[in-house]
């Protein structure tokens, strides 16, 4: 009998922890879809309300995605000229820099330090900052003046690099909300991790990534495979042999 009560209970006890483990991998679960759902929001997703928490009026935001629909109008390369060509202003830079801003400080990227920060644009690229903190930021390889045509800007403060990137490129409008285009920020935080730190997997990112977009006759996507051509092509520090060996041979 006390056996019988025995296996009773070991099989009660049984039935419990099979359920309990049962219970917990549901909670693991749905904690996981949850979290996945999260990111995603995260990831993406960015409120009207929320622009101005990371420093960006939303009244400016729509007015420029509005105004950059012209940048393609007009010019020397267009046969309608009935519509003025919008050429884009520093003001529309400075839309670009809190996003990307966001993006990086959400997403794991590691600043340099000043030091690595400065040591690393002058090997790259040739060029020696000003560090003019009444801006925040400068033109690689420029005299001062602000160009929207210019690859290269490196942000002081978050210790980045970005690209003149058009609003449309970045972003799309849905509603009371903005969606980033993540793969563009995925490029965006590669080509920082392969200049400060010669990372081979940002490398082998910036290889395969395509920028999110349809094709709308205005102009073409900048790509990882692009920015890698540009600066393998334009930059003596990565036309060097040694350079490339060290990339390639790591690949």
């Amino acid at each position: 009998m006390k056996k019988i009560l025995g296996l009773v209970s070991l099989f009660a006890l049984t039935i419990m922890f099979v359920q309990c483990t049962g219970n917990s991998k549901r909670v693991n679960t749905v904690a996981m879809e949850s979290h996945k759902t999260t990111h995603i929001h995260y990831d993406s997703i960015i409120s009207m309300e929320r622009l101005k928490e990371i420093g960006i009026d939303r009244n400016t935001l729509l007015r420029h995605i509005e105004l950059q629909e012209n940048a393609w109008n007009g010019g020397d390369f267009r046969d309608d000229q009935s519509i003025p060509q919008y050429m884009p202003t520093e003001t529309d830079f400075q839309l670009t820099i809190p996003l990307v801003k966001y993006y990086l400080s959400t997403h794991g990227y590691k600043q340099p330090s000043t030091e690595l920060f400065q040591e690393r644009i002058k090997f790259v690229f040739g060029y020696q900052l000003k560090m003019d903190k009444t801006k925040g930021y400068e033109g690689i390889g420029t005299d001062g003046d602000f160009d929207f045509t210019l690859p290269y800007y490196a942000i002081y403060k978050n210790r980045f690099i970005t690209y003149n990137w058009l609003l449309r490129d970045l972003l799309s409008v849905e509603g009371d909300k903005i969606k980033l285009k993540s793969q563009v920020f995925q490029q965006i935080k590669a080509l920082n991790n392969f200049i400060f730190y010669n990372d081979v997997n940002a490398f082998k990112l910036l290889e395969n990534l395509q920028s999110q977009g349809d094709d709308d006759g205005l102009g073409t996507f900048y790509n990882g495979e692009n920015i890698l051509e540009d600066l393998f092509a334009s930059y003596n520090y990565y036309k060097k042999s040694h350079a490339k060996s060290m990339v390639f041979s790591q690949v």
